[in-house]
């Protein structure tokens, strides 16, 4: 009867240090050798080049238009039952159609973002302040905003408008 240590090693004695010499040497290649292809697949996104280019994908801007839906009961409402989608798809389209969507300008959509009681509420960012009440008819001026450099005053929520009537 074998011991177990010879059943590992292919049932011949003192052929176990062999084996485990040879697996260290193939894991051993094989390890640098990944770790090499590793590395130069990773170099383009390491280097000051591919650095450039990817912070030059990031757009000056980003809307966050919220789509939220709650329960008709919910007292909160939500932006969606506000038609907050067909808002979300008349920004999209008219950055898209002023070329703004490749550099300047992304529209995304959101859950919610607080502020139920303004109605459909877009999030502009880096510039952290939000629009409120929102409708498809503002678009055109929000994107003339983003042209300019100006937000829309008259949508900006501020922290007195909260609550409209």
């Amino acid at each position: 009867m074998r011991r177990p240590s010879e059943q590992c090693s292919g049932g011949r004695r003192g052929n176990r240090k062999g084996v485990e010499t040879r697996a260290s040497k193939i894991f051993g290649i094989l390890s640098k050798t990944l770790a090499s292809d590793l590395a130069a697949d990773l170099w383009p996104l390491t280097s000051v080049s591919a650095y450039s280019t990817l912070t030059s994908l990031q757009r000056k801007r980003y809307l966050f238009v919220c789509i939220n839906r709650r329960a008709e009961e919910n007292p909160k409402g939500c932006c969606a039952a506000k038609d907050s989608e067909e808002v979300y798809r008349a920004l999209k389209g008219e950055v898209a159609a002023r070329g703004l969507a490749k550099l300047e300008a992304r529209v995304c959509t959101s859950s919610c973002l607080d502020q139920c009681a303004t109605g459909v509420t877009v999030l502009v960012e880096p510039d952290h302040f939000f629009y409120g009440r929102v409708t498809v008819a503002d678009v055109p001026e929000i994107v003339d905003g983003l042209v300019k450099g100006q937000p829309v005053k008259r949508l900006v929520v501020t922290a007195g408008s909260t609550q409209w009537s």
